[in-house]
Formats: structure tokens, sequence, C-alpha cells
């Protein structure tokens, strides 16, 4: 076994409301943990900050009048 295979426990602190919240969506997504909640939930993030960042280049790009193509030169 590789350590980059190996998980080692750690202790985060949240308040009581926010880790009942996680615990209830953990249960109600059929999660065997909240590590896998958890890592679930920052996919999601990274897609939504991707998305972000693609919304406000697609803006720019059109106000500038440039294409994708425009891009690729």
């Amino acid at each position: 076994m590789n350590n980059a295979s190996m998980t080692v426990p750690t202790t985060i602190t949240v308040d009581r409301e926010t880790r009942d919240r996680l615990v209830a969506a953990k249960m109600e997504g059929g999660y065997p943990s909240l590590d896998a909640l958890l890592r679930e939930l920052l996919v999601a993030y990274r897609r939504a900050r991707l998305r972000e960042a693609s919304d406000l280049m697609r803006r720019k790009m059109k106000e500038k009048g440039l294409t994708l193509k425009d891009l690729i030169r």
C-alpha cells in the first residue's frame, strides 16, 4: 500500500447545526460516510467555480466581439 492510498483520520470543528445538516445529507444521499459526501460536495464546488469562470470568459469575449476561433489563432 502506498502513502497516496492511505488515509489518516482527522478532526474538524463545525457547529452542531452544520454537523447535523451534514449527517442528514449523508443519510438522504445514501453516502457511506461523511468523507464521501464531502468529497462529492468539493467536486460540485469546483465545477460551480469553473462554470462561473467560463461564464465570465464568455461574457468578456462577447463584450469584445471575440469568438473561440479568435482565441485559438
